[in-house]
């Protein structure tokens, strides 16, 4: 099979495993947070390309990982439904100092018991895909 892209570029869909939001809207914020926004940034993204993306909320208070979480659900994707939702991505809050990024210090824990730790800050690894560490 051959095609004449007229100089277009035909390539597979993005993947996008970090996005903190989109659209002027933030995955990481408890007010805004719900399913009708977040099927409404994926079917945005497929206008740029992306066709799965990973929701990634930042270091927080654990009961903004406990109120969002639960929203946040795995959901494919199609044309009309826009960009499959693969999990969520939770990066930190369990991270040094020192490897902190633009994470804000104030949110930074330190993790004593290890996993227990995470279970009861996150309140749940339903839905979650990827947890960003750096003890």
């Amino acid at each position: 099979i051959e095609y004449d892209c007229q100089g277009a570029l035909i390539a597979p869909g993005y993947i996008d495993l970090q996005i903190n939001g989109a659209f002027g809207h933030d995955f990481s914020s408890a007010d805004e947070a719900s399913e009708e926004m977040l099927i409404k940034v994926a079917k945005l993204l497929t206008s740029h390309g992306v066709t799965a993306f990973v929701p990634t909320i930042v270091s927080s208070l654990p009961e903004t990982y406990q109120e969002v979480l639960p929203i946040y659900k795995r959901r494919a994707g199609s044309a009309k439904d826009g960009a499959t939702i693969l999990g969520i991505h939770i990066e930190g809050p369990f991270i040094a100092e020192n490897k902190r990024g633009a994470h804000r210090t104030d949110f930074l824990r330190k993790s004593e018991c290890g996993i227990e730790d995470l279970k009861t800050c996150y309140g749940s690894f339903e839905n979650v895909s990827i947890i960003t560490l750096a003890p």
